[in-house]
Formats: structure tokens, sequence, C-alpha cells
């Protein structure tokens, strides 16, 4: 595998979709983005974005996938047609030597039965559902809520490690932006441990990806307890984890959406470097693998530069980035992941074309 021998070794975007175009969670469905992998992929397709990929310096994707589309029902068999698909991706990205991070999308929820509730299937997903108000919405179940826990999680990851067993370029990214679950943080990274434990039982060593408790959040790393149930910051809590192969999932977008009077002024850089601080005293690794300005910001260009500065500057803690490549933070036109967005030219300073074959 191409990995750069300077600065952050892995630089690459979300190949966002798989997840998206449900009806569930209150979304309608944003098919636009959705990457049908309910279909025999597209083999020419994904070689000519593979390609491309490449030739602009990229050499990691990172693919969020939707636990309801895998695993139709807890603790059930993998769908055969969505897990042969996720296992074609990965065989043919990780064969043109990138590396493949498999994103469990969910937020620390399951929307249960959408896939298996009579009369609810239309080719494959599940049907709109309207609520007493009108709305369209599948009610999940929340981690902690006693419908849904660490057993369940374990589950599925010992089934998608198994399945991936043959692949060593993947990395197991457990869950998506967890948020107000109804466990404590201690209480979450000991679940985190537990599954770590249940991958490794499968013989897989691939690189994992550890969230926090608080959408893997970088802003409240050791500010404040992010979860309403107490126990310990995520800087305490995180320290529990023990693995021989991970790093820890960060996000962190920016202009920041909601910022403190105090944070304003804040670079993005600025953003990082309490988290930083932390990994490099206490020996740990980080992985942005979330991150963006909008296209329309007209300092992007300077914003970016000022975060990826930071990380390769700091790579003995930051081992990798893969930015989100949707509206309003796409660097590729969305109608053609073979095209340059506007905002392309801010990470290119950045990249080596084809480092994927070195």
């Amino acid at each position: 595998m191409g990995i750069y021998p300077a600065g952050v070794r892995y630089r690459g975007l979300n190949r966002a979709g798989a997840e998206y175009g449900a009806n569930w969670y209150g979304w309608t469905g944003e098919k636009s983005y959705f990457f049908d992998l309910t279909k025999p992929l597209d083999v020419t397709k994904l070689d000519n974005e593979l390609k491309y990929n490449a030739a602009k310096g990229f050499n990691v994707i990172r693919l969020p996938i939707a636990w309801e589309r895998l695993q139709h029902t807890l603790n059930g068999p993998l769908d055969s047609a969505y897990k042969g698909n996720i296992s074609a991706f990965v065989q043919q990205a990780t064969a043109a030597k990138f590396l493949v991070v498999i994103d469990l999308h969910n937020y620390n929820r399951y929307t249960p039965d959408v896939f298996n509730a009579p009369g609810l299937q239309v080719k494959g997903e599940p049907a709109p559902l309207t609520a007493p108000d009108g709305s369209r919405y599948w009610e999940p179940y929340v981690f902690g809520d006693g419908k849904l826990d660490t057993s369940h999680l374990v589950d599925v990851w010992t089934k998608i490690a198994e399945m991936l067993l043959a692949f060593p370029n993947v990395a197991f990214g457990i869950m998506n932006e967890p948020h107000d679950s109804e466990v404590s943080t201690d209480a979450w990274f000991s679940s985190v441990q537990t599954v770590i434990n249940a991958i490794r039982a499968t013989k897989a060593d691939q690189l994992i990806l550890v969230p926090n408790n608080r959408g893997s959040d970088v802003r409240h790393w050791d500010e404040y307890v992010p979860s309403s149930h107490g126990g310990h910051k995520d800087s305490e809590a995180a320290l529990t984890i023990k693995d021989c192969n991970y790093a820890f999932d960060m996000h962190q977008y920016y202009p920041l959406d909601h910022p403190n009077p105090s944070e304003v002024s804040k670079s993005y850089a600025d953003l990082m470097t309490i988290v930083t601080s932390w990994a490099a005293k206490n020996d740990k690794r980080l992985f942005l693998s979330e991150f963006g300005v909008p296209n329309d910001n007209p300092s992007g260009k300077a914003f970016i530069g000022n975060l990826l500065e930071y990380l390769n500057s700091n790579n003995n803690v930051w081992i990798g980035w893969t930015l989100w490549n949707l509206p309003d933070y796409n660097v590729t036109q969305i109608a053609d992941y073979t095209a340059d967005g506007s905002a392309m030219a801010w990470y290119t300073p950045y990249l080596t074309p084809n480092i994927v074959n070195t």
C-alpha cells in the first residue's frame, strides 16, 4: 500500500451514499447520493473512480454503510447482496492499493423492522412511513435503552470482521458519531473495548477506529463530560482502551456552527490542539475521518491549509484524514465522482498524484 513518507500517512475522502437513500431516521431519502450496493457493483465505474482518486493523491477511502441494510434483524444474518457488494468494493479498492475504512454510520442507533414489516418492501428499500404529525419517520433504538446494547455491536462487528479477514488493508470504524445515548462515557468506552476484544477474537488484526461519546467531536475532549449520564471526560475515560492497533476517530467541521464567543477567532488548527496534546502525552493515535469547510466560504483554502499543515506537523499523533465529500463540503462533482468540484484546489497542495502506486 502506498502511504505518504512524510506528514500524515493516509489522506483520503468519504465515499458516502451506501448509507443514504433511506426513509428512516426522519430522512426522506437523499437518492442523488445513493451508491446502490443492493445491485451488482459496477466494477468499471468504480475502477474509473479509483484511478481518479489515485491521480489526485488520495490513498484511503472511508465507506459509510447502514447497519439496517447490512443486518435486517439484530443478531441476524448479514444481507447477502449488501454484504457481497461491500466485499467486492473492498476487494477492488484494496487491490488498487487503497486503505478502506468500513464505517458503521448509525450514530449509536438501529432502526428495527424497516426491511421486515409487512407491506413495506419497495425494491429492496423500506417505503416512506408517516407519523401522526405527518412527518416521515421510523423510531430507532438508541444504544443503552434496553433494546440496543453491547451484545448487538459485538454481533455485527464479529460478522464484519470475519467477512473481511482476508483484506489487511481495511480499517474498522466501530460507530459513526455516537451521541445522546443512554450510557455514561465510561460505560461507552467499556462497550467499545468489548467490541474490540470480539473483533480480535476473530483473528482480525486490522486498524480499529475508536469513537468517543459525543459525535466524535474534538471540541469537548478535555472540557466537559459529554454524556448526560455522567462518567469521566473523554480524555480520562478513553485511556481505558487497550489494543495493539487502533486510533481514536475524530470529526470537526469549520467554521463552527454555533461557536462560543471565545472560540470565534480560533483557527481550524486551534481546535485540534487539546486532543493533539493529549494524544502526544499519552502515546495515542488519531484519525480525522470527517471534516470540511463549506464550498462557498471565501476563506476555505486558507482554513483547510491551516488544518492540513498542522496535521502534517503533528504526524506523530495524526495518522490519517478523510474529508467529507457531500454538499456543502464536496471536493468532487456529486453527479460524477471523477470530476473536480470547486474545493478540490484547496486540497491538492497537500496531495501527491498516484501515491497509492508507490
